[in-house]
């Protein structure tokens, strides 16, 4: 069980991070160090994941989101 948790994790965060690079005009997509970060960070997907949550959620509703707020409104309440 854990390692199908673990499994949909890298699974999300290949699937956040593939867009990106397959979007990079620079023509990374060639590069083997692109694919070799890729898969570390999908390796490292319990650390990666809430940091990538956490950009898209402060791109999504601007600079307002502090770290501890951001974490309040995951939750759903209000800091006030």
């Amino acid at each position: 069980m854990i390692l199908t948790i673990y499994a949909a994790l890298s699974g999300l965060v290949f699937f956040l991070s593939i867009g990106p690079l397959l979007k990079d005009p620079s023509g990374s997509r060639d590069r083997i160090e692109s694919w070799l970060f890729l898969l570390l960070a999908m390796a490292l997907c319990p650390v990666t994941l809430p940091n990538m949550i956490y950009c898209k959620l402060r791109k999504l509703h601007g600079s307002e989101l502090s770290s501890v707020s951001s974490l309040w409104f995951l939750a759903g309440k209000s800091l006030i």
